[in-house]
């Protein structure tokens, strides 16, 4: 008997604590009244003192912050920006009145907005759970784009194993679509993902594009591209999971390879995860044109990167600028596409070895200005001279799409009257 009042009491303290997080806080009140007036343990009075005492702040902070928070339900972005501005002056008193309204079932402008400011308080141990709790909820369906795009924003660890469970709790296909979207694009997806993930990666349905995605995105994180050796995934693999892994690659084949318009992000995303596990070998791309340069020198130009000619000593096969400016180069890919690598040969002169760029940033993007390089490198010097071995670099990309891809050089190997490169291929597909 005295076990089981013990354990009530523990149920009812449980139902306070979760009344108290969903901002009900007389409900809260009451069910610790009851837990008072069941004969608690010394431990047991002091929990109620201290849940009683922030349900009285919490209170408060809703009468000094009552206002504000109606305002972050604004539809004027104005308002909204004033709102954030003074919760963010206080934020640990805000902070509760946040959790409670990011709840809210019947509000998802202010969902969406609260959500925003919980990732802009940068406390990610509390926004990130809020967030995946939204997804978690099926009341609150209106708010899960919401919810996946800030996520997407969050650049801290905690939210990959919160949300792969959700996978196998999931009400319906929009759901289970809405947590494997996220799934990509958090920073640590489990180790297990895959393995969770094959049964959907090899069924058809409105799942498999966002699927295909976060199995990229996990098995990129955790290098487990090699699927016969099982490198990066889980020691206990079963034989059934064991040949489902061997069927992957036949699959992602065949999905790849779909022509019609609904089945097109699915063929993408396939395609990409196949060449990350070597069954597809990106090539070349073709139709490469010079957008712009930093300019030319003498009688070269800078179309003649893309000639072929790597090898020779003729100066008009290679491109030679002034350096009045930094060196830069950006190529029109025609379309947007998926780049993996950049290879480069520098400038090849006879005799003149250090006429080349040493360290160079490259960017894929699909406007001119991109900020961010995809991968820094040193090219080698040219050999100076003609039919000499391959001299070139392989600058890995990791499968970025884009329509430009920029070159820019940060030094050179000895600076003169000019620079240059011989040759700039660009793989992907």
């Amino acid at each position: 008997m005295a076990q089981e009042k013990t354990e009530q009491r523990a149920r009812r303290l449980t139902e306070a604590k979760e009344l108290q997080e969903s901002g009900k806080l007389d409900e809260a009140t009451a069910a610790l009244d009851g837990v008072l007036s069941m004969g608690p343990t010394s431990e047991q009075r002091e929990t109620v003192r201290e849940l009683k005492a922030s349900i009285e702040a919490h209170r408060s902070a809703r009468r000094r912050l009552g206002s504000w928070m109606k305002m972050l339900a604004s539809t004027q972005r104005s308002e909204v920006r004033a709102a954030q501005n003074q919760l963010r002056r206080d934020p640990d008193t805000a902070i509760p009145l946040l959790l409670e309204a990011v709840r809210s079932s019947d509000k998802p402008r202010l969902v969406k907005n609260t959500l925003e400011m919980l990732r802009r308080l940068r406390r990610p141990e509390l926004a990130v759970p809020a967030m995946v709790g939204v997804l978690s909820r099926v009341e609150q369906e209106a708010s899960w784009p919401d919810a996946v795009r800030e996520l997407s924003q969050v650049r801290e660890s905690g939210a990959g194993p919160l949300l792969l469970p959700l996978l196998g709790t999931a009400k319906s296909s929009a759901q289970k679509a809405a947590v494997l979207t996220s799934l990509a694009a958090v920073p640590d997806p489990p180790t297990e993902t895959l393995l969770v993930l094959l049964a959907t990666l090899h069924q058809d349905g409105p799942e498999l594009e966002s699927a295909l995605r976060a199995a990229f995105t996990a098995m990129s994180r955790h290098g487990q591209d090699d699927l016969v050796a099982l490198r990066g995934l889980p020691s206990e693999v079963d034989e059934t999971t064991v040949e489902l892994l061997a069927k992957l690659p036949g699959r992602l084949s065949e999905v790849a390879l779909r022509k019609d318009k609904e089945q097109a992000g699915a063929a993408r995303a396939a395609k990409k995860l196949a060449v990350l596990i070597g069954t597809i070998e990106p090539a070349p791309l073709e139709g490469i044109k010079v957008a712009s340069s930093v300019g030319v020198y003498a009688k070269s130009s800078h179309s003649a990167v893309l000639d072929g000619k790597w090898d020779a000593e003729d100066p008009m096969t290679g491109w030679q600028h002034p350096l009045d400016k930094p060196g830069t180069i950006i190529l029109d890919l025609g379309s947007e596409k998926t780049v993996t690598a950049v290879r480069v040969w520098n400038y090849n002169g006879g005799g003149q070895r250090d006429r080349g760029w040493k360290d160079v940033d490259v960017f894929v993007a699909n406007s001119r200005t991109d900020l961010t390089p995809e991968i820094s490198g040193t090219i080698p010097r040219a050999p100076g001279a003609s039919d000499q071995p391959d001299f070139s670099i392989v600058l890995p990309v990791d499968q970025v799409t884009g329509r430009y891809v920029i070159l820019k050089a940060k030094s050179l190997w000895a600076p003169s009257s000019f620079a240059g490169l011989a040759e700039i291929q660009v793989i992907g597909y």
